[in-house]
């Protein structure tokens, strides 16, 4: 099972390898950027959200997909989506880093 956290305006996936939480990101990347049309960023560091290739998929909608290089550029690319993207929303996998 998915366990759900909410607290204020943030919201924690959190469940074992495999129950689909990747899939649920993508889901509400899709349903939030074309069904809601709000601004949604995709941080994707594992390139699991909207796969690998040249272009996102387009299981994510209108989402903004920002790949992630090197993993210690994540909280870069995040605060980089802040600043210059002004998502509603922005979605991520796996954070792993103290910054």
């Amino acid at each position: 099972p998915v366990m759900l956290q909410q607290n204020g305006k943030s919201i924690l996936l959190i469940g074992r390898p495999g129950v689909g939480k990747t899939s649920i990101l993508r889901e509400l990347a899709r349903l939030l950027s074309s069904d809601m049309s709000l601004n949604v960023v995709v941080v994707d560091k594992t390139c699991e959200i909207a796969g690998d290739g040249d272009e996102p998929h387009e299981a994510i909608g209108s989402a903004r997909w920002m790949p992630v290089g090197p993993r210690s550029t994540q909280a870069e690319i995040m605060r980089e989506a802040v600043e210059n993207q002004s998502p509603h929303v922005i979605i991520c996998d796996e954070i792993s880093t103290v910054q």
